[in-house]
């Protein structure tokens, strides 16, 4: 067998469409009707292909320019997922992960131009270490008020891995939560993971914050700078009787200043009086006494008049961590 003929078994063409997202999403229903219109290129595949390969390839990139951080902004997919399946995640982990040789088509998902622009960054922050608190933030629960009957609350539809997901939130917590990135860093962990930064937000109304370096399930793996900050872990699931992670409690406590918001029911007002206490304690007055009878009450209206001793223990010492916190600035 020739070189040449070595060559070409070793090399496959793949067919490259981009899709943009409009307001983190497009319509799906009508693409087989218009994949032409998405298509952007064919490009050769060799062992040693790289996604930066392909994401350096004239037309593709001249297309994609308006990205200043493609690696997180974008999403590459083997096959276009119909409307049972979620599909999987993207096939790119890092730039320099090779590509499978066998994809016969591979649909890169980015935003849009319309989108970038819409995109708003949190203003720049001085980190005071062992100071400035760290604001962890889910999406489905905390932003997403995915199961309210709330009629004032406004409804987009955000695409992940081609599943249009409705997204319920409200503007005015929205314009609260930015409002925190003046006293504290925000980074959202959740399982949307970069499409929280670059899908979600600008199509919220939300600051562009960052993904945490690390999982859930790897909360502990902070790095030494960040695990002597104050943290405020705000989720839907880390309490109750189903926690996710089942864990979470020995997780948090490998870390001496996390505070550990369960949130049963959407953020209410005194979610935002503790954050508020913690991050800008100078310029709140809000009776603490008042504000952890309003926590305990709240809880336990959502989980049927009941609180676990556990339970009890995390929110005291939350308040106990809060009060140190305040002493501290003072």
């Amino acid at each position: 067998m020739t070189t040449e003929n070595k060559a070409e078994i070793k090399m496959s063409v793949v067919k490259v469409y981009l899709i943009p997202l409009i307001n983190g999403n497009f319509n799906k229903e009508t693409f087989q009707d218009s994949e032409e219109k998405y298509y952007c290129c064919d490009f050769s595949l060799e062992e040693s292909t790289t996604f930066e390969d392909l994401l350096n390839h004239q037309e593709i990139s001249e297309k994609l320019q308006h990205l200043s951080n493609i690696e997180k902004a974008i999403t590459v997919h083997d096959k276009f997922y119909g409307y049972s399946s979620h599909g999987p995640v993207s096939l790119m982990r890092k730039l320099d992960n090779k590509i499978e040789s066998r994809s016969e088509q591979l649909y890169i998902v980015y935003p849009s131009v319309e989108d970038t622009n819409a995109t708003i960054y949190p203003p720049d922050l001085e980190i005071i270490p062992e100071k400035t608190p760290l604001i962890l933030l889910d999406i489905d629960g905390i932003i997403n008020e995915f199961g309210s009957d709330d009629k004032n609350l406004e409804k987009v539809h955000v695409m992940l891995n081609f599943q249009a997901f409705e997204i319920k939130y409200n503007p005015e917590k929205i314009r609260k939560i930015n409002e925190w990135a003046r006293y504290a860093e925000v980074r959202f962990l959740t399982s949307w993971g970069n499409c929280a930064t670059y899908r979600i937000a600008p199509t919220v109304g939300l600051f562009s914050f960052p993904h945490n370096y690390t999982s859930k399930h790897r909360l502990y793996q902070l790095s030494e700078e960040d695990s002597k900050r104050p943290i405020i872990w705000i989720d839907d699931e880390i309490g109750g009787r189903y926690p996710y992670p089942d864990d979470f409690k020995e997780i948090a406590g490998q870390l001496d200043n996390v505070h550990i918001m369960y949130v049963p029911s959407y953020l209410q007002s005194y979610h935002f009086e503790y954050v508020q206490k913690m991050i800008n304690p100078e310029n709140s007055d809000i009776n603490l006494v008042k504000l952890i009878d309003s926590y305990i009450s709240d809880y336990m209206s959502k989980e049927n008049g009941e609180i676990s001793h556990d339970d009890i223990y995390i929110i005291l010492n939350n308040f106990r961590k809060l009060a140190q916190h305040i002493m501290s600035c003072a």
